[in-house]
C-alpha cells in the first residue's frame, strides 16, 4: 500500500502566492501526490505526475463524467 503524505501549506495563501518555488520544492519533495489539507485536495508537482495527469484521457474520462453528471444534475433542480 502506497502512503501519500499530507503537506501542511496552502497555496492559495499571499506568501504561496508572491513565491511558490519554494513551497513547489517541498511538494516534490513530499511525494508524487501529496494531500493538502488546508484545501482538502490533493496535490502534484512534479512535472512527470502533472503531464500525465493531464493528458492520460482514460484516466481523466470518469472525472469529465462526474463533472457532466453534476451539471446536469444542478440544471434539473435549477428549473424545479
Amino acid at each position: 500500500m502506497t502512503l501519500i503524505a499530507a503537506v501542511d501549506l496552502n497555496p492559495f495563501a499571499d506568501a504561496f502566492l508572491e513565491d511558490p518555488y519554494p513551497y513547489h520544492h517541498v511538494l516534490r519533495d513530499a511525494g508524487a501526490v501529496v494531500w493538502l489539507p488546508s484545501i482538502s485536495a490533493y496535490g502534484m508537482a512534479r512535472y512527470a505526475e502533472v503531464k500525465a495527469a493531464l493528458t492520460d484521457h482514460m484516466r481523466a474520462e470518469p472525472l469529465d463524467q462526474l463533472g457532466s453528471r453534476r451539471r446536469q444534475r444542478a440544471s434539473c433542480t435549477a428549473g424545479a
